[in-house]
């Protein structure tokens, strides 16, 4: 996390389809769950380093989440989400 920041106990939990795919594109799974307000701002936020998941700082703007993942992901310093990137159809 970004400066020791810890995520807040009550983060949300966002669950992202796959749709069949391995993966899912960074940008994608950022406006997806909420945690910006498009694929353009994700990619904006993720080249001025703004982007951190599990810990570690995302620094090309071609990332992906893959399926079957669970991560915390931020974004700047207040904006957290647990992702879980299922496949398609999956309830768990």
């Amino acid at each position: 996390m970004s400066d020791n920041i810890k995520p807040p106990p009550d983060m949300p939990d966002v669950r992202l389809a796959s749709n069949g795919r391995s993966a899912i594109p960074m940008a994608n799974a950022l406006a997806e769950s909420g945690l910006t307000n498009g694929t353009s701002d994700a990619r904006r936020l993720i080249k001025q380093g703004a982007v951190w998941v599990a810990g570690v700082r995302v620094e090309d703007e071609s990332g992906v989440l893959i399926t079957g993942t669970e991560q915390v992901v931020q974004v700047g310093k207040r904006r957290f989400a647990q992702v879980f990137v299922v496949p398609l159809g999956d309830n768990r």
